[in-house]
């Protein structure tokens, strides 16, 4: 709880596996948090840098879970 606290925190990158379970249920409580408690902390999702497992069959999930984010206020970034 401390760790959200320090105003020194401006920005959060997120990166890891199971896109549409593990990353969405995190990123999602994490953006409520900061808005529950009004802290001004950008969180960034690298979609270069997520995946699940049986991608391809799980394409839908995955699309839906980037823009559940998105409309979270969530930034999804890609590398160049």
């Amino acid at each position: 709880n401390l760790l959200f606290l320090n105003p020194l925190i401006k920005s959060i990158d997120v990166v890891g596996c199971c896109t549409d379970i593990c990353v969405l249920n995190g990123v999602m409580g994490l953006s409520n948090y900061m808005n529950q408690h009004n802290l001004d902390v950008d969180i960034r999702v690298h979609t270069d840098a997520v995946a699940t497992y049986n991608e391809e069959e799980r394409k839908n999930y995955v699309d839906a879970a980037f823009l559940l984010m998105k409309q979270q206020g969530v930034q999804l970034v890609k590398k160049k």
